[in-house]
């Protein structure tokens, strides 16, 4: 007995048809949607994510507030001072990364991120605001007008109260060359970037500074210049602090050890800013 099967191969052959025109279908809707992803990837990439630093400058292990002060002699001290120090708040910084891509810059730039032990929204806090000094709300406006930027960091000072980070590199757009050279000071209690208006007032900074140039206890760091062009530097630097604005800016200083260094304007003869070194005992509030 012979079965009719002509009509089955017709309702076979049709439904192959139909699976390989949906297939179709899909892989080009699929096809067409990996394009705009990568065409939008090549114009921006900004991306962060977070690693254990591996710079050579930062510690290694987390950063306490005792292990980036001078170290101590341990003679003298008891259990309960011990017991003390490890009840402190942890501090915890490592490095984090943004991801610039423009037509002329493809770099990857590491900057810091902060975790404080029972106080993550300070932690946000900060870490916000350093992603935002890094990646200003107007860079991609200027984006392909950029040729090359070049960020680096260093944890300066981690105390407890305060912790200093010190940026520096360069910004080169449209052919100009602009160094970017910034300290960034915040309270860890309450995450807030602070000037030195946040503890004194502006006379009183005036008259410290004034008192320290005349008892020679200012230091120009790294300005192989005669006596002469230092004592015209030291003029210059005073008269910075006559401006209420220029004593409201909280990038013009870092803390390291046991100074405080400010970064001031670069003199006529050279394109980079000059370090003002100063004993952070003058400016005590900020120890």
């Amino acid at each position: 007995m012979i079965r009719n099967t002509g009509g089955k191969k017709h309702v076979i052959i049709i439904g192959v048809f139909l699976c390989f025109f949906i297939a179709f279908i899909i892989g080009g809707k699929f096809d067409r949607s990996g394009k705009s992803e990568m065409a939008k990837s090549v114009e921006l990439i900004e991306t962060v994510e977070q690693a254990p630093s591996n710079k050579s400058i930062i510690e290694q292990s987390p950063i306490s507030p005792d292990e980036t002060s001078k170290s101590q002699e341990n003679s003298g001290k008891t259990e309960e001072d011990e017991e003390e120090k490890t009840t402190k708040t942890a501090i915890d910084i490592h490095d984090s990364f943004v991801q610039i891509e423009t037509n002329s810059i493809h770099k990857r730039i590491a900057f810091p991120s902060i975790d404080i032990t029972d106080a993550e929204d300070v932690a946000n806090s900060i870490n916000e605001q350093i992603y935002h000094e890094i990646m200003p709300e107007n860079f991609w406006v200027y984006g392909d007008g950029r040729e090359e930027t070049e960020v680096q960091y260093e944890i300066e000072s981690v105390g407890e109260a305060i912790v200093s980070i010190h940026f520096h590199g360069y910004q080169s757009y449209m052919g100009s060359y602009a160094e970017y050279n910034k300290g960034m000071n915040f309270d860890l209690g309450t995450g807030k970037i602070i000037s030195l208006r946040d503890y004194y007032t502006l006379s009183d900074i005036k008259a410290i500074i004034m008192n320290a140039r005349d008892r020679n206890e200012i230091s120009i760091l790294d300005f192989p210049v005669n006596e002469e062009e230092i004592e015209q530097e030291m003029d210059s630097f005073v008269q910075l602090f006559d401006s209420e604005e220029y004593g409201n800016r909280t990038d013009i200083f870092f803390l390291q050890d046991d100074y405080i260094y400010f970064i001031a304007p670069p003199p006529e003869s050279m394109r980079q800013s000059i370090y003002m070194e100063l004993s952070l005992d003058k400016f005590s509030k900020l120890q």
